[in-house]
């Protein structure tokens, strides 16, 4: 599996993120994050966050939360939900979210017993 900083910089290499078209792209992360509309806007993007936090501790700007135990079984009907079930989630626009801004939630994803994915959702931007 994939780590946050392997999923940004993937997303930064593809240009997978909100840029003005007619603008040159930035040559870093960095640099990214000192442009002005981005400080403003974010990237719509898991650029937007950068840190893991614990079950227990606040939201906050750049923040991915695990989903508890009694999360993962109220939303998906397990505690090891797998990726089919993550997807028909993601399908009926049902995946619990109710963090600010540039945050956001995450599961592991089970196939046969073992964590095969790590799905990441939230909302940044508008």
């Amino acid at each position: 599996m994939a780590t946050l900083r392997e999923i940004r910089d993937r997303i930064f290499a593809a240009g997978d993120y909100l840029w003005e078209e007619d603008e040159p792209r930035p040559g870093s992360v960095e640099e990214l994050f000192e442009n002005p509309d981005v400080q403003e806007e974010g990237t719509h993007s898991a650029l937007d966050v950068y840190r893991f936090i614990g079950q227990s501790d606040q939201d906050d700007f750049g923040t991915v939360k695990h989903l508890t135990a009694d999360e993962l079984t109220a939303a998906f009907g397990t505690q090891k939900p797998s990726p089919a079930d993550y997807e028909r989630l993601v399908a009926a626009n049902g995946l619990p979210y109710d963090k600010p801004r540039w945050s956001a939630g995450c599961a592991f994803l089970y196939q046969d017993g073992k964590a095969v994915e790590l799905a990441i959702w939230g909302h940044t931007g508008d």
